[in-house]
């Protein structure tokens, strides 16, 4: 279920590759892995060290520090070095995907020439030159060509990561089913004061950034991002087979080893706020292990959540949205699951819309704080003051001030978006206009 790989493992992993023909891929995976730690100002050290001492791979160490850049809020430093990787190797896919975020303005008619005979090569290089040109014609508000390019950028990626329906059915069956059977009996966790989850439940693009960059504004609230908390805690065992033993077997361990993971990042007490996407699966699980936890579930319309999923290229783990039929069938899934844990009364949910939260930022955000038990700060209102590594497809988009400018977004595509109506109809999800 988790997908992610073990980033502090193949970290350690890759330091102790010194010398060899080895090294200088394993210094690239080992920038990789320090910016999905969040390691931001030792991943630029790094990549300034490699720059300094002539890696033979300039653009990868340029266009890795250029993320770094941009995860770390700083936009204009991050188009000067990416510039410079795209001077290094005009094919390299990761610096044009930095260069549509930092710099989607200045792209010329000589770069969409080159990006459409990138189109033309083969995996993921191709995959990756749709989704950018899509972004560029968007900017351009060229919507017929943005939908065209994704459509074939989405088809390449499905071929690479396919989407398994009934295993993804198959889960939820066995989630409820295991969360019925335990839920009569209390917890083998016991519940502690001074440390207090939050998890936010919510598909990609639904808002969940913004929420979480809302809340940490507040002095009682911690960010840990999409943390690899959960990865730690199940320790490579499928949670399939942990879930078939006595939860005193194995449960507190899972417990022990999330607080410890996120005790070695710094958070030690107070709320911490886990924005893994795969916590609406497991609610309950969690619920279980951490009884003092609170769950925040964010819903958006469905077309907009469609074509924000649609429009993202992911590294992995989220096949389903590479089609208007998966990404139906996971708004479906995220629906029931959300209904299932909000009735079960002793899992504390509260349920928020994107639109509620950017429309009337102020009423929900004094919802947001009542249920959590905190007091109202008027700085929770102005979430881009929050100076914070961002490594989701959100770190642009939460540096801005409130607005509603991505709401309803649908409505411009007309009958380019039918086959998302679609699949919505055909998953009984009705579609509000």
């Amino acid at each position: 279920m988790l997908l992610l790989e073990d980033a502090y493992g193949a970290l350690d992993c890759f330091q102790q590759i010194s010398s060899g023909e080895k090294l200088q891929q394993a210094q690239l995976k080992q920038l990789s892995c320090m910016l999905r730690l969040e390691q931001v100002e030792d991943a630029i050290g790094l990549a300034d060290r490699l720059i300094k001492e002539s890696h033979p791979v300039p653009a990868a160490v340029l266009s890795l520090k250029a993320a770094a850049l941009i995860f770390s809020g700083d936009k204009a430093r991050s188009r000067e070095t990416n510039e410079l990787a795209l001077q290094a190797d005009r094919s390299y896919m990761p610096a044009w995907q930095n260069h549509v975020e930092v710099a989607v303005d200045n792209f010329t008619n000589s770069d969409l020439a080159d990006l459409e005979s990138l189109t033309k090569s083969e995996g993921r290089q191709a995959m990756t030159a749709c989704f950018v040109l899509a972004d560029v014609y968007e900017h351009r508000q060229n919507l017929k060509c943005q939908m065209n390019y994704l459509e074939r950028g989405n088809s390449l990626a499905a071929k690479t990561f396919p989407y398994d329906r009934a295993a993804f059915d198959a889960f939820e069956t066995m989630m409820r089913s295991w969360y019925r059977r335990v839920s009569d009996t209390p917890s083998p966790c016991r519940r502690i004061d001074n440390f207090s989850p939050v998890f936010i439940l919510g598909l990609p693009r639904s808002g969940t950034t913004l929420l979480e960059q809302i809340l940490s504004r507040h002095c009682a609230v911690q960010a840990s991002g999409e943390s690899l908390a959960m990865l730690q805690a199940v320790s490579g065992q499928a949670l399939e087979t942990l879930i078939q033993q006595p939860e005193a077997n194995w449960l507190p361990e899972f417990r022990e080893k999330y607080m410890s993971y996120q005790n070695s990042r710094g958070f030690v007490s107070g709320m911490v706020i886990d924005k893994n996407i795969f916590s609406f699966r497991i609610a309950g699980l969690l619920h279980r292990a951490f009884p003092e936890a609170r769950f925040i579930a964010t819903h958006r319309h469905p077309l907009d959540l469609c074509i924000g999923g649609w429009k993202k290229q992911f590294s992995s783990g989220l096949e389903w949205v590479y089609s208007p039929e998966g990404l139906a069938h996971a708004l479906k899934q995220f629906r029931s699951l959300c209904s299932f844990w909000a009735e079960q009364d002793e899992l504390p949910l509260l349920q928020i819309s994107y639109e509620d939260l950017v429309t009337d930022p102020q009423s929900s955000v004094e919802r947001l704080c009542n249920f959590l038990g905190i007091e109202f700060e008027s700085g929770l209102l102005s979430p881009e003051l929050q100076d914070r590594v961002v490594t989701t497809a959100s770190t642009m988009q939460i540096r801005e001030r409130l607005n509603t400018s991505s709401v309803f977004r649908w409505k411009r595509y007309g009958s380019l978006i039918d086959p998302f109506r679609e699949a919505l109809e055909a998953e009984a999800i009705a579609v509000p206009e």
